[in-house]
């Protein structure tokens, strides 16, 4: 005699395959969204790893710029400072050629 064969074929109903939709598409979502996050945070990196080399480069010309700006502070002090002697003896010799001349 012939065993029955227990397993019944089960046709898969309207809203089996519905559910079985959904999963599929929501996989795929998933994968896709996580591709994205993926992509946006190697960018993020990239981008933070220029913005962080451009930044050291521009303090270093900023110190530059600092140290060059503190020298012509001291050049013009010290210019200054000679024309304050030149102007004081210049007035000193017209007094003294006033007096002489008598104006």
């Amino acid at each position: 005699m012939k065993k029955k064969d227990s397993r019944k074929v089960v046709k898969p109903t309207q809203e089996y395959e519905s559910k079985r939709e959904q999963n599929v598409l929501i996989e795929e979502i998933y994968s896709s969204v996580k591709k994205v996050a993926e992509q946006v945070t190697t960018m993020k990196e990239e981008i933070l790893t220029e913005v962080r080399t451009e930044i050291g480069g521009v303090k270093s010309e900023l110190e530059t710029v600092k140290m060059a700006v503190m020298e012509n502070s001291r050049k013009i002090d010290r210019v200054e400072t000679k024309l304050d002697t030149a102007i004081f003896n210049h007035d000193k010799r017209i007094t003294k050629l006033e007096e002489k001349v008598g104006v």
